[in-house]
């Protein structure tokens, strides 16, 4: 026997052994380890209100979802995964929960771990072995779980620590069923080398509103997904139906909109399917572009469907994502050009004449970071066919333990922060204080004020800064009493949109004007320095306003009176 045949007999004796001690008796295992293992759906809902901790380890290093995924619990490994149980974690052997799941044999585990951001081609160290590999290597003759990897694109070209690619194990250990299926795989049209399959991406620079001294960048696709593609995804959301309960944050309006996936979490079995399809077509396609971006491991978080009808939604205003590390908008209708359709533009800075539409067709895709300022805008005819448009978008975290808590990095990293909100507090300061002030605006002076109002965990609420921009104008000698004016000039407007917001008529004047004190701008309003709504300050005013109503008893401890 060759010494590649004999090392791809070790690694299936090496795997084997190891189930052998996962299906030993729990040591130490907590009532979560016990109740994933015999996929007790009931006792794990009960645990899981109860637990803060969903990836408790037990003393061999294994989590409740590592051993749903070795035992192949689906309905543990689900109920863990919504409750945000980390698919990259590994073991203390370094076994993620893909490669546990591999190993286990289950496909359904494998489907589901797939997506909620596991690492398709991770490897494990003890022989640098991705879940191909090991599906390849199982002691028991199958390949279930090879055909769902590859479906979600993994690679059959990548070597472990030995040199051997799935296919050379396949053969050493006479796994019929993957050396045919990794046979017919390799002949198969829509999985030959990336360079024949996906299409080339396109860079573009813009200017960066929001950190002045760097640019951004924005990727961009022609034919990601096919029309028939794109109108297949449209027809399946139809099915269901868009949510015309919830409003988007950027304007407070209804937003015609269906999340398939939410901050890493299924949000119905009914699109597991048609994730699995999509995740396939990014994990193949996508990486040149995550990797241009620095993001090269960022897990797809949250996917949706948004929907513009000239009786329903028209506009997004410009804005910024600043909640995902990274965004991939997808076009899927129209499949043909319509003139002056409009559809997502990029701006530069705040004027609105200097937006640049992307002429997206059905199929095409962009990818941006947070930083990008953009919108939606239809300008057409409402009989065009062109006119009604839909987009797929997936928000991309760092990691799957980000996703969960809905916030990037970025945002907690208080020197990043301050350095990129650096350039429009400068450039809001300086016009502000006009001519006769301006000079005395020098950077130094105005990132030392700055840095007196972003909290320690970096975080900068729009009244934070336009705290800071009240401290800087004061030490030029700048007059700041027309802001209580101009928040009386907003009010009645605020309040409308608070009512409307928090579903209630009895909202006093005088709790919406604490808000506004609290939490408006400069201008007594909700703008940044880009003309731009300021979705967080906003909501968070909303938010006082209902913390206010909820600790108020009946009668009132306070004079809400206008």
């Amino acid at each position: 026997m060759s010494p590649a045949a004999l090392g791809s007999k070790y690694l299936v004796l090496t795997f084997a052994w190891f189930l052998l001690l996962l299906a030993s008796s729990a040591v130490c295992a907590t009532p979560l380890h016990a109740a994933a293992q015999r996929d007790d759906a009931a006792a794990l809902k009960r645990l899981l209100a109860e637990s803060e901790d969903v990836d408790v380890l037990d003393a061999r290093g294994l989590s409740p979802l590592h051993i749903a995924a070795v035992k192949g619990r689906a309905a543990a490994a689900r109920l863990l995964l919504q409750h945000h149980a980390s698919a990259t974690r590994a073991d203390a052997q370094g076994m993620a929960p893909l490669h546990l799941a591999a190993l286990g044999g289950s496909a359904e585990v494998t489907r589901l771990l797939l997506q909620h951001g596991a690492l398709l081609d991770a490897v494990e160290p003890t022989h640098e072995s991705t879940a191909l590999h090991i599906s390849a290597a199982r002691p028991r003759r199958d390949c279930d779980v090879a055909g769902v990897l590859l479906e979600g694109g993994a690679s059959l070209d990548l070597k472990d620590g030995e040199g051997r690619t799935p296919y050379r194990i396949a053969m050493d250990v006479e796994n019929a069923p993957c050396i045919e299926l990794f046979r017919g795989w390799r002949s198969r049209p829509s999985h030959q080398d990336l360079a024949d399959v996906c299409p080339a991406w396109q860079g573009q620079v813009f200017q960066n509103s929001y950190a002045h001294s760097r640019p951004a960048h924005v990727y961009s696709a022609t034919g990601l997904f096919t029309p028939a593609e794109a109108d297949l995804i449209i027809q399946q959301v139809e099915q269901q139906g868009v949510d015309t309960s919830a409003t988007c944050s950027t304007d407070n309006k209804t937003a015609y909109e269906r999340y398939l996936l939410k901050d890493g979490v299924v949000e119905d079995v009914a699109w597991e399917e048609l994730l699995a399809v999509v995740a396939a077509r990014v994990h193949a396609c996508v990486p040149p572009v995550l990797h241009a971006f620095n993001c090269s491991k960022c897990v797809q978080c949250t996917t949706l469907v948004r929907r513009y009808r000239p009786d329903e939604r028209m506009e997004v205003p410009a804005h910024r994502d600043q909640d995902a590390a990274l965004t991939l908008v997808i076009e899927l209708h129209p499949a043909e050009p319509a003139p002056a359709s409009g559809g997502l533009y990029v701006q530069d800075g705040r004027d609105q004449s200097a937006r640049r539409y992307t002429g997206m067709l059905a199929g095409d895709a962009v990818a941006h970071t947070y930083e990008l300022l953009h919108g939606v805008s239809l300008s057409c005819e409402p009989s065009s066919p062109g006119c009604e448009r839909y987009s797929l978008i997936i928000w991309f975290q760092a990691s799957t333990e980000q996703c969960a808590t809905g916030r990037p990095a970025w945002v907690h990293d208080r020197k990043l922060q301050l350095e990129a909100n650096l350039g429009d507090f400068l450039e809001a300061a300086r016009s502000k204080i006009g001519a006769d002030g301006a000079d005395q605006v020098d950077e130094a002076t105005a990132r030392r004020v700055l840095a007196a109002h972003i909290s320690e965990n970096g975080r900068l609420t729009s009244a934070a800064f336009a705290a800071a921009l009240a401290a800087l104008q004061q030490s030029v000698g700048m007059d700041h009493t027309a802001r209580e004016a101009k928040i009386e000039d907003n009010l009645q407007r605020f309040l409308d949109a608070v009512r409307v917001a928090l579903k209630r008529s009895d909202v006093p004047p005088a709790a919406a004007r604490r808000a506004m004190q609290a939490h408006s701008n400069d201008e007594g309003d909700f703008a940044d320095s880009n003309g731009v709504v300021d979705t967080k300050a906003l909501v968070e005013a909303f938010a006082a306003v209902q913390a206010e109503l909820d600790d108020a008893p009946t009668a009132g401890r306070r004079n809400n009176q206008a």
